[in-house]
């Protein structure tokens, strides 16, 4: 198995703030997200979040690891097998207004205020965040990222294992095709 670091020390290191949830810029914007979720509300949403509400309050990242990659910067490994749909975490960082409609933020992934919002808002984990902004890309990833509406009421981006992940394995996801990371790495 790759040698692992201690993700604690990388985060100091990096100067990027452990959040073990997400903070919102302003009190305004914490509220609209609420208010937006109250009125278009999609049943899914609720029941993935029930399913793993314990796992989300306690902040569980299950058997995950830091390790150094080949090239520069880390990714995450599983320390022990995981199996299929198990919740891996949730994607932290501070949810504010994207810099522009169309600019990709590094470290940051879209967070829906409601379903008609003309406005576009991140999660930015580029100085405060979790193991999660370590997920790499892949074409062929074993995790997926799913927005759940939890009984905070905001909308809250969780990773689940598509398949089986053996002790060892880098845990991935796919950015998708507009993503600079993709054009970059893909």
């Amino acid at each position: 198995m790759a040698a692992t670091v201690d993700y604690l020390t990388v985060f100091s290191k990096l100067k990027i703030n452990y959040a073990t949830s997400l903070h919102f810029a302003s009190t305004k914007l914490a509220m609209r997200s609420k208010l937006a979720w109250q009125k278009n509300q999609d049943p899914t949403h609720h029941w993935l979040a029930s399913c793993f509400s314990q796992d989300i309050e306690e902040n569980k990242e299950p058997t995950v690891a830091l390790a150094p990659c080949t090239n520069t910067g880390y990714r995450v490994v599983a320390t022990a097998p995981i199996n299929k749909y198990q919740f891996i975490g949730e994607y932290t960082g501070v949810v504010r207004r994207a810099k522009g409609l169309f600019f990709e933020e590094p470290f940051s992934v879209d967070y829906p205020i409601g379903f008609s919002s003309v406005r576009s808002y991140i999660i930015d984990a580029a100085t405060q965040g979790n193991i999660t902004r370590f997920l790499r890309h892949s074409d062929a990833p074993n995790l997926e990222m799913k927005k759940t509406l939890y009984q905070d009421g905001h909308i809250h981006m969780l990773f689940f294992t598509k398949y089986f992940v053996a002790a060892g394995q880098e845990l991935t996801l796919n950015y998708g095709k507009k993503s600079f990371f993709h054009s970059l790495f893909g």
